[in-house]
């Protein structure tokens, strides 16, 4: 009797045993998020991952660890660093020793920044499992591909744009005219060429007839950013894409619709203003490379062909030389305001093309 139970408990175990060798790493679910995909070099990042046993089985031991590179700064305090932190090569690992039950769900958070600007995908996942009976374990990896870009720094410099004649969107006397909308000044009858969005419901019913609103004429700002690329040293280039998120920043600030175009690898945004449209242009810097695509001059003769009207222009660049200065005369000629200059290799970054 003893002999039989000896060895139903023998072939138990060993069925046991190769069931969590089986069914162990197919329960595991991994996944992890971030609460911001762009930031600034800084700028706390936080990480949340999710472990979870799928399978009806314990999983006594798993080890995680989620790899990071040397960009990645750890924000959290040197007691959660020295039990969960392992340095490597080319970075680090911040490793987790846990157990979950059957259906069990383990959550946690990581607190990260990035050191510099760049484009960057989180690190790979390891999960280590063994099975029940610790005569072999096995790793499983992850790639979640989680996607990070970090924008240019933040500007600590303050300039005054107010004496720029008109440059950021008070009314000149070289203007571009166009009707606004949100100023009725009347009304008059309907003749059957306007649009329907026009019409003054409140005073085609006072009237007995369709009536539609006569609004106001303003000035409309169209400026562009023009960041200048040619021949930037690495570190002017860097503060280049500094003073043009500072000059995008500035122009939201005021309300002012604007375009950012480049002769290098910074995409090209089309006018416009607010959140999304700042974002983009935030994202374009943060993934910029050093390449130039053309030559300032072959960027202004663009500018120039293609502003559908006038337009104001901000550049960014490096000192130009003679060709880059007779390209800025041919910009200055097509330009509704003064162009506001800022040299990314000299302690005063602004002066402003007479």
């Amino acid at each position: 009797m003893f002999a039989v139970i000896f060895i139903g408990v023998v072939v138990f175990l060993v069925l046991f045993e190769i069931f969590s060798i089986l069914r162990l790493p197919r329960s595991i679910r991994f996944r992890y998020e971030t609460d911001m995909d762009l930031a600034e070099p800084g700028e706390i990042i936080t990480v949340k991952f999710r472990i979870a046993n799928t399978g009806s089985l314990p999983i006594f031991l798993a080890g995680l660890s989620i790899q990071f590179d040397d960009v990645v700064k750890i924000e959290e305090d040197e007691e959660w660093c020295r039990k969960h932190i392992e340095s490597g090569f080319s970075g680090f690992s911040a490793r987790f020793n846990l157990s979950l039950p059957p259906h069990g769900v383990y959550c946690g958070k990581i607190r990260i920044s990035l050191k510099k600007r760049g484009y960057y995908e989180l690190g790979r996942v390891y999960i280590e499992t063994g099975d029940y009976l610790g005569i072999r374990s096995e790793v499983l990896s992850y790639d979640p591909a989680l996607k990070l870009t970090c924008t240019a720094d933040f500007c600590d410099d303050e300039y005054d744009f107010s004496d720029f004649g008109g440059l950021m969107g008070d009314i000149s006397v070289r203007r571009f005219i166009h009707e606004d909308p949100t100023l009725t000044v009347g009304f008059r009858e309907y003749t059957g060429h306007e649009p329907m969005k026009m019409v003054s419901w409140k005073q085609t019913a006072k009237a007995g007839h369709l009536m539609v609103r006569v609004n106001d004429f303003t000035a409309d700002s169209d400026i562009a950013v023009l960041v200048n690329m040619e021949d930037a040293k690495p570190k002017y280039k860097e503060k280049g894409l500094v003073l043009a998120r500072y000059v995008c920043e500035q122009l939201e600030e005021r309300k002012v619709p604007y375009a950012f175009l480049s002769n290098g690898d910074l995409f090209e945004v089309r006018k416009g203003l607010g959140k999304a449209h700042l974002k983009t242009v935030l994202r374009s810097i943060g993934v910029a490379r050093p390449a130039c695509y053309r030559s300032f001059s072959e960027l202004v003769d663009s500018c120039v062909s293609h502003r559908g009207g006038k337009r104001s222009y901000v550049l960014v660049t490096p000192r130009l030389d003679d060709e880059g200065m007779a390209a800025l005369d041919r910009l200055r000629m097509h330009s509704d305001a003064d162009v506001c200059v800022l040299y990314e290799d000299e302690e005063e970054y602004m002066e402003v093309a007479q």
